[in-house]
């Protein structure tokens, strides 16, 4: 009997002890886990804070900082093409049979339409945009269309652009990547004997072929390229970054 006796406290302490070691484990692991619970709230916070301020950050930055950008990476492309050293018979463009290609042009004035486009091309081509702004005639709601975007740009935009004329120059450079054309045809407009029409048909550098209606204007016998309104709608998409500039080639 005491044998039996002395089994059961000893059962019963051991079965106590092992509960007792089961409750305390238990209750260190509720202890951690509720640690890590509070550890994994916190750096969800953390990271709520972060990106709420970078949230406000992104808010607070100017939305024509891509303008800038944009205006840097056009005049990064024009310094390119000053430094230009491809050769008519270099191996890098194909042009389709019977285009001129551009890079053997020479600036020949502006004392007719069609001398005033070839020239307009070799401007294109080795980035000169003081010669490109000269065959440049803004129209009036053109003018004003060009001032109204040129001001829209923020500072650091405007001073890389300098001018509203030396913008759109940069702007129709960019555009017109030319690297062989072939005049189609060409009219005088109406019974105006000082507009005319030039058609030509042009390939780009990127391989793209175009064929642009250019219309022009004489004054005191110098011709120019008119550029309304509507084409300063058009190229200046690639600063406001409806389209952005691609990354400037190598030559």
């Amino acid at each position: 009997m005491r044998l039996s006796r002395l089994k059961f406290i000893l059962s019963t302490i051991l079965v106590a002890g092992v509960a007792g070691a089961f409750y305390f484990h238990s209750r260190r692991e509720e202890i951690r886990l509720r640690n890590l619970q509070g550890s994994i709230r916190s750096l969800r916070l953390d990271n709520q804070r972060l990106a709420a301020i970078g949230q406000s950050s992104q808010a607070g930055r100017p939305a024509t900082d891509q303008r800038t950008t944009n205006a840097a990476a056009l005049n990064r492309e024009m310094a390119a093409r000053r430094s230009r050293t491809e050769s008519p018979s270099d191996p890098q463009y194909q042009l389709r049979p019977g285009l001129i290609p551009v890079g053997t042009l020479t600036y020949v004035g502006q004392s007719s339409p069609l001398a005033a486009v070839e020239s307009g091309f070799w401007a294109i081509y080795h980035g000169d945009l003081d010669q490109l702004a000269n065959l440049i005639a803004l129209t009036p709601d053109g003018r004003d269309a060009a001032a109204t975007l040129f001001t829209s740009m923020p500072p650091g935009a405007q001073a890389a652009l300098q001018t509203p004329e030396r913008m759109m120059a940069l702007l129709a450079a960019y555009s017109y990547n030319a690297i062989g054309y072939q005049v189609l045809g060409s009219h005088q407009n109406g019974g105006d004997p000082s507009g005319w029409t030039v058609q030509a048909d042009v390939q780009l550098a990127d391989g793209r072929t175009i064929r642009p209606s250019t219309t022009l204007q004489e004054t005191n016998g110098i011709w120019q390229v008119e550029f309304n309104q509507n084409a300063v709608k058009q190229f200046g998409i690639f600063l406001t970054g409806a389209v952005v500039p691609p990354p400037t080639s190598d030559k």
